[in-house]
């Protein structure tokens, strides 16, 4: 189910792209620039990155759909019959030619929450992990918490899973393991 809605979303983010650069009606691109958005913001929140999608959607599909509209309200609408602006050969294959360039580096990142990723074994990551009570002045209550925060008993699997890795990788680069 979530591998049919993730294609399916890519497929809506493309279609939305593709239009907003080929449609010539200004109205019709930022409307396709403004779905684009929202499509974007919908796969940062399936990343667990809601904070990220948030913002997405308030600026990319909020403020900046206001902005083109306010900007089209003021401007003169040419009255030319095409739809769709031509496409430049040259600037078609260099685009792609890029992608495909840019797409390659995907493969090298690691899976989500891959307790072997740079994050859950670098040396900032184990830094901070050991020393943030210290740094940020928290007090730790007798049964390990810091105190005054609240405790969190519903992280969801990806969570803990990911606690458990980090913890894991610390104590491997420490030697406990």
């Amino acid at each position: 189910m979530t591998g049919l809605l993730e294609a399916a979303l890519l497929v809506f983010v493309l279609s939305c792209a593709v239009a907003a650069a080929a449609l010539r009606d200004v109205l019709a691109a930022v409307i396709a620039f403004s779905a684009y958005s929202l499509g974007i913001a919908i796969i940062w929140v399936l990343f667990r990155a809601p904070d990220v999608g948030l913002t997405e959607a308030a600026v990319g599909a909020g403020i900046m759909t206001i902005l083109f509209l306010v900007t089209i309200a003021k401007t003169v609408r040419p009255s030319i019959e095409k739809t769709f602006e031509g496409v430049d050969g040259r600037a078609l294959v260099v685009s792609v030619a890029l992608v495909a360039a840019l797409s390659t580096t995907v493969f090298a990142l690691p899976a989500v929450g891959d307790g072997g990723s740079a994050v859950a074994t670098d040396d900032v990551t184990n830094y901070y992990l050991d020393n943030a009570y210290e740094e940020t002045e928290v007090k730790k209550r007798r049964d390990g918490r810091a105190r005054g925060l609240p405790r969190i008993r519903h992280a969801g699997r990806g969570g803990r899973r990911l606690r458990r890795r980090c913890e894991f990788a610390r104590r491997a680069s420490k030697g406990g393991v």
